[in-house]
C-alpha cells in the first residue's frame, strides 16, 4: 500500500521501497525495475541483494525487467532463500492484464 522512490530513476530503470503492515509488524522490500534491452544476468541480482544487505531494513527484493533473466540469474534467485523474487516482462504484462490496467 505504500511506496517510496529511492534515488533518481534513469533510462534503464529505478528503485522503490514498498512497505506494508504485516502480522508481525511493518515489512519492507526493495524493488528494482530494469529496462536493459537484454536478459538480466546474475550480476544485477547480486548487486540488488548486496543493496538489501547494506540497507538492513528490507526483508528482500523484487527484480523486475522488461525482458527475461539468464539461467544463472534464475538459479541465484532460487538459492536466495526467498530474499529475491524475479518478475519478467511477460509475467508483468500478464499481471497488468489481469488487473485490468491494459486493454
Amino acid at each position: 500500500p505504500e511506496t517510496e522512490s529511492v534515488g533518481e530513476p534513469s533510462d534503464r530503470g529505478g528503485d522503490l521501497l514498498a512497505r506494508r503492515q504485516g502480522e508481525s509488524g511493518p515489512e519492507q522490500v526493495l524493488v528494482r525495475c530494469l529496462r536493459l534491452g537484454k536478459n538480466v544476468g546474475v550480476g544485477e541480482a547480486r548487486r540488488l541483494i548486496r543493496e538489501v544487505e547494506r540497507r538492513g531494513d528490507c526483508l528482500g527484493a523484487y527484480l523486475i525487467t522488461t525482458e527475461d533473466f539468464t539461467a544463472s540469474c534464475k538459479r541465484f534467485a532460487e538459492e536466495s532463500e526467498g530474499r529475491l523474487a524475479l518478475i519478467s516482462g511477460a509475467e508483468l504484462y500478464r499481471h497488468l492484464q489481469i488487473l485490468g490496467w491494459l486493454d
